[in-house]
């Protein structure tokens, strides 16, 4: 029993010892980044331009609000009994809100759209010569193997 215990683990040891090890992470191509890149870059657009439209319409909404009650104290001027203007002023500062945290919000997605255009373009391959260590005749044999490398500059 001792020695299929000893066999296994001898074999389990020389086959880590001169295997090459596997990372499982994926790896991402230039394409990836630059697709990665295209999609953050179209939501930081998406949110400026939802942070231009909800300023708008807080400008119009207060400008509207300003031209009621205008018009309200000229028709008081004239008749007591004109109704009291109804203010959106909840309304005007949500809009103006929702529209600051889009501005700020596109910011983020514009950075890492930058980052991740940078990477794409710091990918290289290259060909080099790996020593590895064979067995032969019962004896390890150092060998040159070709290998493919990838570059990742960050």
């Amino acid at each position: 029993m001792k020695q299929v215990i000893a066999l296994t683990l001898l074999v389990a040891m020389s086959s880590t010892l001169f295997s090459q090890q596997t990372v499982t992470s994926k790896s991402f191509t230039r394409e990836d980044y630059l697709r990665k890149s295209r999609n953050q870059k179209t939501v930081g657009w998406i949110l400026i331009g939802t942070s231009v439209l909800m300023y708008g319409s807080a400008l119009a909404a207060a400008t509207v609000d300003g031209i009621a009650q205008v018009n309200h104290d000229l028709w008081s001027a004239i008749d007591q009994n004109t109704p009291p203007v109804k203010k959106n002023n909840k309304v005007i500062t949500r809009m103006a809100i929702t529209g600051t945290v889009a501005l700020f919000g596109s910011i983020p997605f514009f950075d890492a759209a930058s980052k991740n255009k940078k990477r794409a373009n710091a990918l290289s391959f290259s060909l080099k010569s790996e020593n590895v260590f064979l067995v032969q005749n019962a004896s390890l044999v150092p060998q040159v193997i070709p290998a493919l490398s990838l570059k990742i500059s960050i």
